[in-house]
């Protein structure tokens, strides 16, 4: 079921399409563009990354909320690598949109599927 159809749009819509057309020649990026769109949905961190598939790495990336080093530490821990939202928006089709809720629901399926496969 494709939830974003059920989505209702920003008070503030225009102004974040502003932000996000603005930030293309931004000399801080993506950040402004993120901070009207934490406000907006009430987030307290939000991210904004560019991917390669093969090798999995990080391109880009913008955020606000977060730690200054966490980036760092995220790279260095290889945390990229296990991250399981992350490794299933690179394995994805093109143009082909998972939530987070639907990887949840694939790894519980896979867990169930693998542990009545050793009964």
């Amino acid at each position: 079921m494709n939830t974003l159809s059920k989505l209702t749009p920003f008070d503030n819509e225009s102004e974040l399409i502003h932000k996000l057309y603005a930030s293309l020649t931004d000399k801080d990026g993506f950040h402004t563009f993120l901070q009207v769109l934490g406000k907006s949905i009430g987030a307290s961190a939000c991210i904004l990354t560019g991917l390669q598939r093969s090798p999995i790495a990080i391109r880009y990336i913008w955020q606000i909320g977060l730690p200054e080093d966490f980036t760092s530490k995220f790279r260095k821990n290889g945390m990229l690598e296990r991250d399981t939202v992350l490794n299933l928006a690179v394995k994805d089709q093109l143009r082909n949109f998972s939530t987070c809720f639907d990887a949840l629901q694939e790894m519980k399926s896979n867990t169930l599927h693998h542990s009545y496969q050793k009964q």
